[in-house]
């Protein structure tokens, strides 16, 4: 059996269509798809949602709860760490790890350079780009990251019609979305250009078809930023403070995380804030109003993620293999948490993961 899971950044559901995406119509017809999409984790951000994927952790457990991880008392990217677990030093073993320990070959091509570090691709048996930097020469997509047909490209020369397990990331819907507008007329005109590289990327591996499960998801979505000034949650910091323990923000886009002892009350009767989610005792995910944005300068894009209303997935599974049909059951029949997709990339392929360890508060 071949596994397959493609994630296609920022990719919404609602996006899917006969005229629009006829790539993913078909899949979703020929195998099965959730048409309200699966559920991604907090934050809806892209590097926390793929350490999720290769994982089958929440972002508490796997650590990269933003896109940037807190290291021996500075936030540096999860790139650099990947993910590390709740005390930020011990690395999580990966769906790659898994397949090296079975014997079973593995394979990742990304748009974004940095998953190799975030999601451990470079301890599967070939990636690309073979480091967490852009090959020189390599044409990038409107976000500064790699174009999807240069993906397709490098995945076909990682041989993946021989993986047993292949993971590619498609870069460029995000990119587009990011500059200009979560619906806008060219993120829908990127979506339809990324519809074509997946059917190219599927022609890959239609000589395996018959024996291939292919899961094609996305990490997040998006909303467009509103007029509203940032909010600033380090101008608030005394507000937070108890008994003189030390909080810290992270700013992670129409979300922020707030790390340290901080009652629920105490942050949602900071102006702006509209919910909290607490992902354990230290651990608290904030977000506003529609468009409401974090940091202490006003964001430069259209669109943005992060809040819980970003956090809606692509969910759709198709191949032939018999398999599929009882997973395209289980998509169709309820929203898949990100969580679920390694754990059944797992039990396809006869792997261990990690069991979660952890209940959330």
């Amino acid at each position: 059996m071949k596994v397959a899971l493609i994630v296609l950044d920022a990719f919404s559901s609602r996006t899917v269509g006969p005229d629009t995406t006829p790539m993913l119509w078909s899949l979703a017809h020929e195998g099965g798809w959730n048409p309200e999409g699966g559920i991604g984790e907090l934050t809806g951000a892209t590097y926390p949602n793929h350490a999720t994927f290769v994982t089958g952790l929440s972002t508490i457990e796997h650590g990269v709860i933003t896109n940037r991880v807190r290291v021996d008392g500075r936030w540096v990217s999860s790139a650099v760490t990947g993910p590390v677990g709740v005390d930020d030093t011990q690395p999580v073993s990966t769906l790659f790890d898994a397949c090296h320990a079975a014997g079973l070959r593995s394979v990742a091509a990304v748009g974004d350079h940095n998953l190799i570090g975030v999601c451990a691709a470079q301890r599967s048996d070939a990636c690309w780009p073979p480091t967490p930097s852009i090959p020189v020469g390599t044409r990038r997509n409107i976000g500064g990251y790699i174009a999807d047909d240069e993906v397709v490209g490098a995945a076909s020369r990682l041989d993946v019609a021989s993986a047993d397990f292949v993971f590619v990331q498609l870069d460029s819907v995000d990119g587009a979305r990011h500059h200009f507008g979560a619906d806008s007329a060219e993120a829908l005109a990127q979506a339809r250009l990324t519809d074509a590289s997946l059917a190219s990327l599927l022609e890959l591996l239609r000589p395996c078809w018959d024996d291939s499960v292919v899961m094609v998801v996305s990490d997040h979505d998006q909303e467009d930023i509103g007029p509203n000034a940032p909010i600033d949650l380090t101008a608030h910091l005394h507000d937070l403070t108890e008994d003189g323990q030390e909080v810290e923000v992270e700013n992670q886009g129409t979300a922020a995380l707030v790390v340290g002892e901080v009652r629920q009350s105490r942050l949602l009767a900071i102006p702006g804030i509209e919910g909290v989610r607490s992902l354990d005792r230290r651990h608290h995910v904030v977000w506003g109003q529609p468009g409401q944005s974090f940091g202490a300068e006003a964001s430069k894009l259209a669109a943005d993620h992060g809040s819980p209303r970003t956090t809606g997935q692509l969910a759709l599974v198709a191949g032939g293999h018999p398999a599929v049909r009882p997973l395209s059951n289980l998509v169709c029949s309820a929203r898949p948490a990100a969580t679920a997709w390694a754990r059944w990339v797992a039990e396809l392929l006869g792997v261990d993961l990690p069991a979660p360890t952890l209940t959330p508060a």
